[in-house]
């Protein structure tokens, strides 16, 4: 293949580095990286205040996108005055004749709804999310039908959640693909550390679903690491101000204690499920006890304590 002059559009819903674009941002990083080295001319649309990453990028003013991860079915299309999103689309239409392809990341609904409007250079779209709207599966679904192999998926299984567009009244034929490593980018470590972790890595956020990483955890029996862009700190909070210690064991030494059973546990979803924890209490001179050391779902439940004995 002859090399080929590509534009990349980022999400919109922050400048590159910012962590905020989660997975996006890391898929481009490798996109960039993988095309360059095979020899084409990759360029980067990005919000101001992006880091370089490509030949160029183009740094587009305006106003952030908001995340389409917490959108419901009925959530309508949403797209702020003098934003960020439209000012690159803009930019990309204008400039079309400068690339052979043009290839958006971004899961909102604008340039999906613009496939047909580039009739000199293809626009492509790489699906980052399963569905989360109506809105946007109807876009997604329209570009594809209209510009076959145009939209592609990391993988089968989500691109199944697109039912209109994978079902059997469907004529599009969805591409996947398959998402990988720029190894050379991370430092290999070979053995795991004693004793061995559980690591997330990924945005904390309602919908990533941490408390469903504290179960895996907790099943594993292992400690776990997180690692990730602090969106949303109450999501946080929330997992360790909504645990509330059942009956369990509890031993006091002076202005030191420790309590050792199981919490309750609030999901953001409302539901509630039960987690292991041991806690570190400290007395102020004069004052009430005082949280110091909160160490929370490193096992499972512990078995309830023998009752006493008459």
């Amino acid at each position: 293949m002859q090399p080929q002059r590509i534009l990349i559009i980022s999400t919109p819903v922050g400048p590159l580095g910012s962590g905020t674009g989660g997975g996006v941002e890391l898929t481009l990083h490798s996109l960039v990286l993988g095309l360059s080295a095979r020899g084409h001319h990759v360029e980067v649309l990005a919000p101001e205040g992006s880091l370089h990453v490509g030949a160029v990028v183009h740094q587009i003013p305006g106003t952030l996108q908001p995340s389409a991860h917490a959108d419901h079915r009925e959530t309508p299309v949403v797209m702020p005055a003098d934003g960020v999103l439209a000012a690159m689309c803009r930019w990309a239409g204008l400039h079309q004749d400068d690339f052979d392809v043009i290839l958006n990341l971004a899961y909102d609904w604008l340039p999906y709804y613009l496939t047909p409007f580039f009739t000199t250079t293809p626009l492509a779209h790489l699906v980052s999310m399963a569905t989360l709207s109506d809105a946007m599966d109807h876009v997604i679904t329209s570009a594809a039908a209209r510009r076959p192999r145009n939209v592609a998926m990391h993988s089968q299984a989500q691109a199944d959640t697109f039912p209109a567009l994978v079902g059997p009244d469907s004529t599009s034929t969805v591409p996947i693909i398959g998402s990988g490593i720029a190894v050379e980018r991370y430092d290999l470590h070979i053995t795991a550390d004693q004793p061995p972790y559980l690591g997330f890595i990924g945005r904390i956020s309602a919908e990533k679903g941490l408390d469903d990483v504290v179960a895996a955890a907790e099943i594993a029996g292992c400690p776990l690491k997180v690692w990730g862009l602090m969106q949303d700190r109450s999501v946080w909070d929330a997992m360790i101000a909504n645990w509330h210690m059942q009956p369990g064991v509890i031993s006091q030494a002076g202005d030191l204690a420790f309590t050792y059973g199981v919490v309750d546990l609030a999901k953001y979803d409302g539901t509630q499920v039960k987690r292991s924890a041991y806690r570190v209490w400290r007395r102020e001179r004069g004052g009430p006890w005082k949280l110091a050391l909160d160490v929370t779902n490193l096992m499972a439940p512990p078995p309830p304590p023998p009752a006493p004995k008459s």
